[in-house]
């Protein structure tokens, strides 16, 4: 069954292989969703690295939560600034990495933007564009953290609380319909004059995807119900955990994008006066993308 899988994860990656060649012919625009700042960075590395390097698409990064660990908007221990900060100044330094390969690097800045009338904070960058919803994170079961009242995606979703509000304080998402309209409405912002375009989110079936964090499946969740009427998208389901598992299958120069990305992430939090995050659990996901394909992008 093991073996079944990764020969089709295999053909899923030849058949966006196809699709990319023909995509370079028109515009696109190309979204990650990410729970946490440096989900995309682990495990949908070589597709981003080729969306915004090589194919140099407009690309945007979609983080949902602040990756906070019950911290909420407080530093702890040894940190110089808020955790979450610490973990977000990572994610843009993984993003302007990218977007720099091919030209000199500039300064970043960032400001609140208001979108579907909700606050949330947003980085442009040359090719790329990063926002930061900053909801509170939750233990890996979804039950949440006290110090932020317990509020998570999972509950969001499953109707056990009516509202979640942002550890900045910024804004109340009052329902799950909500959060995914602000979803689309931020991926249609940033459509400009694509034709066609991809997003990548955390695989879903938790047969496949074994073990994973909550907040990846419900914020995998939210994006795949903001675009279910947007058929010019096409969907990527990634297998995040469970991938440090499997049997490597990028490349020497894919694993060595995915280390630099990675690399990046722990600068932002050990200049954040955290403790490196370069360890093995980590490394294990570095030389492997699993993902399969459940839409290709159709006609608008």
């Amino acid at each position: 069954m093991k073996e079944l899988l990764r020969i089709q994860y295999v053909l899923f990656f030849l058949s966006f292989s196809c699709f990319s060649a023909r995509a370079q012919q028109s515009d696109s625009t190309m979204y990650y969703f990410a729970a946490h700042q440096d989900d995309w960075q682990l495990f949908m590395s070589a597709n981003a690295y080729n969306d915004v390097v090589k194919s140099k698409f407009h690309t945007v990064f979609i983080t949902v939560t602040a990756g906070d660990a019950g911290n909420g908007p407080d530093k702890y221990g040894t940190g110089l600034i808020p955790y979450y900060q610490a973990r977000e100044s990572g994610s843009i330094l993984s993003a302007k990495f990218l977007a720099d390969i091919n030209s000199p690097g500039e300064a970043v800045k960032g400001e609140y933007v208001t979108v579907n009338n909700h606050k949330m904070y947003r980085y442009i960058y040359k090719n790329v564009t990063c926002y930061y919803l900053r909801l509170p994170n939750a233990h890996g079961n979804g039950e949440g953290y006290s110090k932020t009242h317990n509020q998570t995606l999972k509950k969001l979703h499953d109707g056990s609380i009516k509202t979640i509000q942002t550890i900045d304080g910024t804004s109340t998402y009052n329902s799950w319909d909500d959060l995914t309209s602000t979803l689309l409405k931020i991926i249609e912002t940033e459509k400009g004059n694509a034709k066609a375009g991809w997003i990548n989110v955390p695989e879903t079936d938790e047969n496949i995807n074994k073990g994973d964090h909550s907040e990846h499946l419900f914020t995998s969740r939210a994006a795949q119900d903001a675009v279910k009427n947007s058929t010019w998208l096409g969907i990527r389901l990634y297998v995040d955990y469970y991938s440090g598992k499997l049997a490597p299958n990028l490349t020497t120069e894919q694993t060595e994008n995915a280390a630099a990305l990675h690399t990046c992430d722990v600068i932002g939090m050990i200049n954040g006066g955290y403790e490196s995050n370069w360890n093995e659990e980590h490394k294990a996901w570095l030389d492997k993308d699993y993902f399969r394909i459940v839409r290709s992008p159709g006609k608008q």
